[in-house]
């Protein structure tokens, strides 16, 4: 039976994110370290690799995108744009910001070399990420619906690149040997290759490419990007809701903060939000195991109105909970200890629990206690605890 491809629209990305280069993994991580400090641009077309005015190569940050690393975002007027780090490239900066900048050569084993030494927690992480990126997902389904593992090498780079240009676009690739053109197979499907070689999936013999994938399907409709269009939308729609929740104070003294909530859950980032929560834990409510999917919230921890976009879309920012338990978690009248994930209830509700479908002795599962989880969870009561006196 034949693994259907990747439906790019799901992760808010386009053919040339799909397949891009040169992009050697040296540069990718070079490149993941400026856009965190800030110092990092996209622009359409761009095949210069000086950063001149801050600018990077078109063709890794191209295939930066693709990854769910980074995202831009296409402002009018202007054919330069700034580059966001995704959640996970956020989480990867944060474990690369002070290494030194690592070997940008198309042989990957250098800069596996430095990122190993440098950190091995680091190098699992990227590899994480690719492997759950379009990019990958499409190879796998390519090399098991192909049903072969062993390609002549520049065979491999114009079959791959024709077939994907072809079902994602409807053209015929023309080869032509000769050409300089930057959308041929020998200029993009490389950095494909070196990147499986960098994580032990695949190797160069005698003009061949042996690739040594796992016969594990991987997950499908995962994490979703948070797009350019996506990030477009929210810029718009935050600052429109800054003058709705102005508004509404002024004329009807509504409280900012409630007025924030109301106005604020973007329904883009807000979907992706509950889709990540859903494919990680499922759907029942973490309290009381309702399993209707109509019933059910996915219920910051953090509320929305307060978080950047990346908190807003991070699933450890979140749990399902029924209507009923989500009022009560976001009125502050219950919260789950950070620590144990032991239920903590307000003294308004100590004779009412069973009304309120609660129990004194509830813990969380412990598959909701992440790392991550928990630093929100620890926010959370606080804010309790500010709240309730203890």
């Amino acid at each position: 039976m034949a693994i259907p491809y990747e439906i790019l629209s799901v992760y808010g990305i386009q053919f040339k994110q799909l397949i891009s280069g040169p992009a050697p993994v040296g540069r990718v991580l070079n490149y993941l370290k400026l856009i965190g400090n800030n110092k990092l641009k996209h622009k359409n077309g761009n095949r210069d690799l000086n950063l001149t005015n801050d600018i990077g190569s078109a063709w890794c940050t191209e295939f930066m995108v693709g990854l769910g690393l980074t995202t831009y975002v296409e402002l009018p007027g202007t054919n330069v744009y700034p580059l966001y780090l995704t959640l996970d490239g956020s989480k990867l900066f944060d474990k690369i910001k002070n290494s030194k900048s690592f070997d940008e050569s198309s042989n990957p084993r250098r800069a596996k070399d430095e990122l190993l030494n440098y950190s091995r927690i680091a190098y699992n992480q990227l590899k994480e990420i690719f492997i759950k990126s379009p990019i990958y997902k499409n190879l796998f389904a390519y090399i098991i619906n192909t049903q072969k593992n062993v390609f002549d090498k520049q065979g491999f780079y114009d079959e791959y690149f024709g077939f994907f240009k072809k079902y994602y676009t409807g053209e015929d690739y023309v080869i032509n040997y000769n050409s300089n053109a930057a959308t041929t197979g020998s200029n993009r499907v490389p950095s494909l290759v070196q990147f499986c070689m960098f994580f032990d999936l695949a190797q160069e013999k005698n003009g061949k490419i042996i690739f040594s994938i796992s016969n594990d399907v991987p997950k499908t409709g995962g994490f979703v990007a948070i797009t350019p269009d996506i990030q477009k939308d929210i810029q718009k729609e935050e600052k429109y809701n800054e003058i709705i929740t102005r508004d509404l104070e002024e004329k009807y003294g509504i409280d900012g903060i409630v007025a924030r909530e109301v106005v604020t859950r973007n329904n883009n980032v807000q979907r992706i939000f509950r889709n990540n929560l859903i494919f990680k834990y499922g759907l029942p409510c973490a309290v009381c195991n309702k399993d209707l999917d109509d019933v059910l919230i996915a219920s910051h921890i953090k509320p929305a109105a307060i978080c950047d976009v990346n908190e807003k879309a991070d699933c450890e920012n979140g749990l399902m909970l029924c209507a009923l338990h989500d009022r009560l978690f976001d009125r502050l009248l219950i919260t789950f200890d950070a620590n144990d994930g032991k239920l903590k209830y307000a003294s308004v509700l100590k004779d009412k629990l069973e009304d309120y479908q609660l129990r004194s002795d509830f813990y969380l599962n412990s598959k909701f206690l992440t790392n991550e989880r928990k630093r929100y969870l620890k926010w959370h009561n606080d804010k309790f605890k500010e709240k309730n006196g203890y």
